[in-house]
Parts: C-alpha cells; sequence; structure tokens
C-alpha cells in the first residue's frame, strides 16, 4: 500500500538525518476515513523515537473528503493552547 510505504520512508529518513530534537506529532484522524488504518502504524511506527511524542486524535467525520471543517476547529484549538 502506498500510504504504508510513505510511513516507511519517513521514519527511515528521520533515523538516517540522526533526527533526535524534541518534536509532538500529533495524528488527528476518523474511524470512518480511508486512511485510518495507515495512521494508526504511523503512529506505531514513531513510538520507536523515544524523542517523539505522537499524539493519536480520533475525531469523528464521515469520510476523508469531509475532515476539513472538523480539522480546522481541531487546528484552532490546539493553536490556542499555550507553549510551555
Amino acid at each position: 500500500m502506498v500510504k504504508d510505504h510513505l510511513n516507511s520512508f519517513l521514519l527511515d529518513r528521520m533515523a538516517a538525518r540522526g533526527a533526535v530534537n524534541p518534536a509532538t506529532v500529533d495524528l488527528f484522524v476518523s474511524p470512518h476515513d480511508s486512511c485510518y488504518d495507515s495512521v494508526l502504524r504511523l503512529e506505531a511506527g514513531l513510538q520507536r523515537f523515544d524523542w517523539l511524542d505522537a499524539r493519536l486524535h480520533v475525531a469523528d467525520y464521515p469520510s476523508h473528503a469531509e475532515m476539513r471543517e472538523p480539522f480546522f476547529a481541531f487546528m484552532r484549538e490546539r493553536l490556542a493552547v499555550p507553549v510551555a
């Protein structure tokens, strides 16, 4: 599957470049989204990096094509949180 290949490519590139700076990755998906399983695998793969905080956010939207409004609401909420 192309999505899984891209996930693997991303992880391998991060490791090869020696990425070690602390970072947070917010993954936003719905169980109804066509990429749901791939996002779950990506989140699992990101767990191997101890410096990376992968956060899975599961929303309830009907399909990938209809994620715009829920995603923008999520982003507005995330951007309103003060950075520690």
